[in-house]
C-alpha cells in the first residue's frame, strides 16, 4: 500500500512524501503560491513569462545540464503550469534521477539566470502562443466563464502576455521579473511533493538535501478574500462540439474541497445504468459531462459542471440544470458504505494514473480524500446547491456582439431563460452482480494466452489488415459503456477504446467476473443495431479537432492516413478479431475461448499481433485559414525484428534532447518541437514535430533534415560510456509500467523487448551500427510528411 508523510524545512518549505513500492518511476512537483493573479498590473503576463524563463538556466545548470534538456535525456518528462494563484513545475524519470533532478529543478526556482536573450526569445514565444490561444475554444471558454462573474479586478486582467504587454525595454522588464521572483518565490510560499518507489526515509533526505537551498520565508503580502457572485448568463461562440456549462461560485473554498470535487466528478462521469450520464443520454438530452476548476484564489473558487449536449438546441439547457439539481439532491441522502464505495473507485482511477498525473491532480485537479463522512458531504452538496451559478451556452452559431476581456475578443448574445422540470429515474450503487452463465458453448475459437503474473487481461482488436472504422468503433462504445460502468462497480474493468489509431476490447478482473463480462459483452452485441451513436461521436471529435492547434490536428489525421489503403470494416459481423489473454492461466483460456465463439463476426489465430509491413511514404496536407504552420515527419520502421525495435528506439531516445536542444532553443525555429519513438495504426517508428509561425512546411522539413544530417556525426561519436548510459536508460523505460491494461498492450504488441535476448541485443548496439540504422532511416521512400498551412 502507498505511503504518506508530510514535513515543513527549516526554510518554511512544505514536504508531501508519497512511497509506492510498486512505482517504476519517480515525479516531482515544486508549487509557488503566486500565480497570475499576483503580478503587477502594469506587467500582465509577468508570471507566464517567469514560468517560461526559470527554464532557460541557473546559476548551477546551463545547456544540457539545465532541467529542460537534462530530463528527456534520461527518458523522462517535464512541464509547468500558470494558474491565477498558485504555478508548479514538475517532472518524472526513473527513479534514480529523482535527486539530481531536484537538484536542477530548485536550483532554476532559486537562482535563476533571467538573461536578456532568453528574456527577448520567449517573449516572443509567449506572443506566438497568445496569438493561437485568440482561436481556442477551450481558453474563450474559461474567459466567458469568468466574463460573468464579478469577483477581484485581477480575475478579469489579461494573463497571458503578448509582445505589446512586456513592451521592448528588455531591461526594465528584466527588472520586473527580479522583484517579482524575489517577492514571490521563498520556501514558505512552496510545497514540494515527492512521489517514487524509495522509502519514506529516503524520499525525506532528498527533500532536506535538495530543499534546503531555496530561499527562506519572508513575509507575504496579505491576500484579500475574494468574494464571487454571478452577473449574468450569456451564449458565446465557440468552434467544435457544443457545449452548457454551470459555473458555481463557491465563497468559502478550503483545500479539502478539491476532495469532494474528486467524488463528485466521480459520480459525474459513472455511466453504470441509472446514472445521471446514462439517463441523459438515454433521453437525446446529453453525450457527455465534466467537471473543471475555472479560477481560485482570495478563498475562494469558481467550479463549473460542463455538459456536451446532444442537440444544438439552447433551450437543453434548462432541462439539464434541472436534471443536475434532481441529482445533487439525491446524492445527499447517500449512506457511509455508498460514500466509500464511490470513494474507493475514485482512489482507485487516481492511483492507475502515472506518478506524475497523480501529483498534478494533487496540485491542480481533484484528488480524492483518505476518507469521506456523510454528514460534511451533505454540507458540500448544500454549500454547492446554494451557491450562484452563471449559465453559459457555447456553439458555433451564435449571433451577438464582440466583447473584450482578459485580453481575449469573444461574440456573445444573452441566453434565453427557459424552465424545465423533470423526474429522471435515478439509480446508484448498490447494484445487482453479474452472474456467470451456467453453460459455456462447445465449441472453442483460438485464444493466444501469454503467461504473466499481473491480474489477467483479455484483449480483442481486429485483424491488422481489416481495422474498424470509427463509426463503428464508437457505436461498439456506447454500446458497451453501461457494462463498462457496471464492472467498474465490481471491481473489473472493460475498456473499448482507439488506441494508436486501431479500436479494440480490453476486459479485466477476478476469473468469474470476467467470464459473466464476456458472456454479457457477447449478449449486448448480438442485440447491437445501430450505428447512430457513433456516428454523432465521430462528428463530435471532428467538431473539436477543428479547434486544436495545427500540430494536434496533425497528429489526429495521422492514423487514418496510414490506414486509407487498407480496407475499413463498418459492419460488426464482418469484424475478424484476434484474441490474446495475458495471464489468468489454462482454466480461464479454456472458458473465455468457448464464450468468444459466440462473439459476432468471427476470431482468428492471433500468430503476430503487429504484422503490418512497411508501405512506401506519402505526403498529406491540412488547408488552415490561418495560425501557424505544422510539420511531422513520421519515419516507420521498415525492418522487421527485435534488433531493429531496439535500434528505432536508441535513435529516438539520442534524438530527442538533441532536437529540441538544437531547434527550440538554439535556433528557435518554433515553440512546438517534439522527437519520440511513436506507435500508430499498427506501425511504429520515429515521430518529429515541428510547430512553428513564422516558417512555412518547406522550410521546417529542411530543418528536420539538416538536424538528422548532423546527427550522423554525432552519433559516430558517442563514447562507450555515453552508449552504456544510454543503453541502460533504454532498458529501464522498457520494463512494464502503468496499469494493468497498459502492460497488457505492451506484451501483446512488443513481447520480447523485455527479454534476455533483448537484453543482449542492446549490449551489442554500438555507434556503427546505430549509424547505419541512422542510414536507413534517413531513407525519404518510407517518409510520412503531414503539414498543416494556412492557404
Amino acid at each position: 500500500m502507498p505511503q504518506a508523510a508530510s514535513l515543513r524545512l527549516d526554510n518554511g518549505l512544505t514536504v508531501r512524501l508519497l512511497h509506492d513500492a510498486q512505482a517504476s518511476e519517480a515525479a516531482a512537483l515544486l508549487q509557488v503560491a503566486s500565480g497570475s493573479d499576483h503580478e503587477p498590473e502594469q506587467w500582465p503576463g509577468l508570471a507566464h513569462l517567469l514560468e517560461h524563463l526559470l527554464f532557460t538556466g541557473s546559476a548551477s545548470y546551463s545547456g544540457q545540464q539545465r532541467l529542460m534538456s537534462w530530463v528527456p535525456a534520461q527518458g523522462g518528462r517535464l512541464n509547468a503550469t500558470t494558474r491565477a494563484d498558485r504555478t508548479a513545475y514538475f517532472f518524472s524519470l526513473p527513479a534514480s534521477g529523482l535527486e539530481a533532478g531536484l537538484m536542477r529543478l530548485v536550483d532554476m526556482l532559486a537562482c535563476p539566470q533571467l538573461s536578456s536573450e532568453a528574456i527577448a526569445q520567449e517573449t516572443a514565444v509567449i506572443d506566438a502562443e497568445y496569438r493561437l490561444l485568440c482561436q481556442d475554444a477551450q481558453t474563450l471558454t474559461g474567459v466567458a466563464q469568468r466574463y460573468f462573474f464579478q469577483g477581484p479586478p485581477a480575475m478579469q486582467r489579461f494573463h497571458v502576455g503578448n509582445r505589446a504587454s512586456f513592451g521592448e525595454d528588455h531591461s526594465r522588464l528584466r527588472q520586473a521579473l527580479q522583484d517579482f521572483h524575489q517577492q514571490r518565490y521563498h520556501a514558505g510560499a512552496m510545497t514540494l511533493w515527492l512521489s517514487g518507489p524509495q522509502p519514506l526515509a529516503e524520499l525525506e533526505t532528498i527533500a532536506r538535501c535538495c530543499g534546503a537551498s531555496l530561499p527562506a520565508s519572508i513575509d507575504a503580502p496579505a491576500v484579500s478574500p475574494a468574494h464571487l457572485q454571478a452577473r449574468a448568463d450569456g451564449a458565446v461562440r465557440t468552434t467544435g462540439a457544443p457545449q452548457f456549462t454551470l459555473t458555481f461560485a463557491l465563497n468559502h473554498w478550503q483545500e479539502s474541497d478539491a476532495g469532494w470535487c474528486a467524488l463528485l466528478q466521480q459520480l459525474l462521469l459513472d455511466e453504470a445504468e441509472g446514472s445521471l450520464l446514462a439517463q441523459l443520454r438515454a433521453a437525446d438530452i446529453c453525450d457527455g459531462v465534466s467537471l473543471q476548476e475555472v479560477w481560485r484564489g482570495g478563498g475562494a473558487a469558481l467550479i463549473a459542471v460542463c455538459f456536451v449536449p446532444a442537440h444544438v438546441r439552447p433551450t437543453l439547457a434548462a432541462t439539464l440544470e434541472a436534471a443536475l439539481r434532481q441529482w445533487l439532491a439525491q446524492l445527499a441522502d447517500f449512506t457511509a458504505s455508498q460514500l466509500n464505495h464511490y470513494l474507493q473507485l475514485a482512489q482507485r482511477q487516481h492511483a492507475d494514473k502515472s506518478a506524475l498525473d497523480r501529483l498534478r491532480d494533487r496540485a491542480f485537479g481533484f484528488a480524492p480524500p483518505a476518507s469521506v463522512t456523510p454528514d460534511k458531504w451533505q454540507r458540500w452538496l448544500e454549500q454547492l446547491q446554494s451557491a450562484e451559478v452563471s449559465r453559459l451556452w457555447l456553439d458555433e452559431t451564435v449571433q451577438g456582439e464582440m466583447t473584450s476581456s482578459a485580453g481575449f475578443e469573444f461574440i456573445h448574445a444573452p441566453l434565453p431563460h427557459t424552465s424545465a422540470t423533470t423526474a429522471l429515474p435515478l439509480r446508484f450503487w448498490p447494484f445487482p452482480p453479474l452472474l456467470a452463465p451456467q453453460t459455456l458453448p462447445h465449441r472453442a475459437v483460438p485464444l493466444l494466452y501469454l503467461p504473466a503474473s499481473a491480474p489477467a487481461v483479455l484483449t480483442l482488436r481486429p485483424v491488422p489488415e481489416k481495422p474498424i472504422t470509427d463509426a463503428l468503433g464508437y457505436a461498439l462504445q456506447a454500446a458497451l459503456r453501461a457494462l463498462s460502468a457496471s464492472l467498474a462497480h465490481q471491481g473489473g474493468r472493460l475498456s473499448v477504446e482507439r488506441r494508436q489509431g486501431i479500436w479494440q476490447l480490453q476486459l479485466s478482473g477476478e476469473p468469474a467476473l470476467m467470464v459473466a463480462a464476456l458472456a454479457a459483452i457477447v449478449s449486448r452485441l448480438h442485440t447491437f443495431t445501430s450505428l447512430d451513436a457513433g456516428a454523432r461521436a465521430w462528428q463530435r471529435e471532428q467538431q473539436q479537432e477543428q479547434g486544436d492547434i495545427p500540430v494536434r490536428q496533425l497528429l489526429s489525421q495521422l492514423p487514418r492516413w496510414l490506414l486509407a489503403q487498407q480496407s475499413l470494416c463498418a459492419k460488426l459481423n464482418e469484424i475478424v478479431w484476434q484474441a490474446a489473454l495475458v495471464g489468468g492461466g489454462q482454466a480461464l483460456t479454456q472458458r473465455l475461448s468457448r464464450l468468444l465463439s459466440r462473439m459476432p463476426g468471427r476470431v482468428q489465430h492471433a500468430t503476430d499481433w503487429l504484422p503490418c509491413g512497411p508501405q512506401p511514404g506519402q505526403q498529406h496536407a491540412l488547408r488552415l485559414t490561418q495560425g501557424d504552420t505544422a510539420l511531422l515527419l513520421f519515419c516507420p520502421l521498415t525492418q522487421p525484428g527485435l534488433e531493429a525495435q531496439l535500434a528505432w528506439r536508441m535513435l529516438a531516445l539520442i534524438y530527442q534532447p538533441a532536437f529540441f536542444q538544437r531547434l527550440r532553443v538554439e535556433q528557435q525555429v518554433g515553440y512546438v518541437v517534439s522527437c519520440s519513438f511513436h506507435h500508430v495504426a499498427d506501425r511504429t517508428g520515429i515521430l518529429f514535430a515541428l510547430q512553428s509561425p513564422q516558417h512555412n512546411a518547406a522550410a521546417l522539413l529542411t530543418h528536420i533534415q539538416r538536424f538528422l544530417r548532423i546527427m550522423e556525426n554525432d552519433l559516430a561519436r558517442l563514447s562507450a560510456d555515453e552508449l552504456a548510459e544510454k543503453r541502460e536508460r533504454l532498458w529501464q523505460r522498457l520494463q512494464p509500467e502503468g496499469d494493468t491494461l497498459e502492460q497488457a498492450r505492451q506484451a501483446l504488441a512488443f513481447p520480447d523487448l523485455t527479454s534476455p535476448a533483448a537484453r543482449q541485443l542492446l549490449e551489442r548496439l554500438d555507434a556503427p551500427g546505430l549509424v547505419a540504422w541512422h542510414q536507413r532511416l534517413c531513407d525519404r521512400v518510407w517518409w510520412w510528411q503531414c503539414a498543416a498551412e494556412a492557404e
